[in-house]
């Protein structure tokens, strides 16, 4: 009798659990997901140069992020990339949309850039207002466009190993 009882019981609440989904009660409705500690990473190859391309390991994160479809915003940006030839790069910006799909990262924020980094820090730094992070896929090219007030602050030695590349680059040829 309890048996019956309890397979009755379980066969209502199913019907009434069964009743409340088919009135959207449950739903996700706007379909909005919220997420604190956003992070996914992976590795792509990344053009350098005419010359090759090579594999670049990529984070992007951010503190806060609201998923509407497939586009997240995130909040507390941070994207790294780096790289055994390219070196390690830092972009960081307090808002932007991120479509990994189509690998691009916008923002009309404010935006800062450090890398490649040596043994005392990055040794360049850029920064400006509003910003486009365009990545078309394995073996292209990763464009940052800066749309506005773009500062640029490079370490001498930089300066002295570009001018040393491009002596060596004219002397081949």
């Amino acid at each position: 009798m309890a048996r019956r009882l309890l397979s009755i019981l379980a066969l209502l609440l199913l019907g009434l659990s069964a009743a409340l989904f088919a009135r959207d009660e449950f739903s996700l409705g706007n379909g909005l997901v919220e997420v604190q500690g956003f992070h996914t990473n992976g590795e792509n190859l990344l053009k350098l140069s005419e010359a090759g391309t090579e594999r670049v390991q990529w984070r992007v994160s951010g503190a806060r992020a609201r998923l509407v479809e497939r586009v997240f915003s995130l909040y507390g940006f941070q994207m790294t990339l780096e790289g055994e030839q390219a070196g390690k790069y830092v972009i960081e910006s307090p808002l932007c949309l991120f479509d990994q799909q189509k690998g691009e990262v916008r923002s009309a924020a404010a935006v800062q850039v450090a890398g490649p980094f040596g043994p005392d820090g990055p040794r360049c730094r850029m920064s400006g207002i509003g910003y486009d992070v365009l990545w078309r896929g394995a073996g292209e090219s990763l464009v940052l466009v800066i749309r506005n007030a773009v500062w640029l602050e490079f370490d001498q030695g930089l300066f002295n190993e570009i001018d040393e590349k491009r002596v060596q680059y004219n002397n081949k040829e």
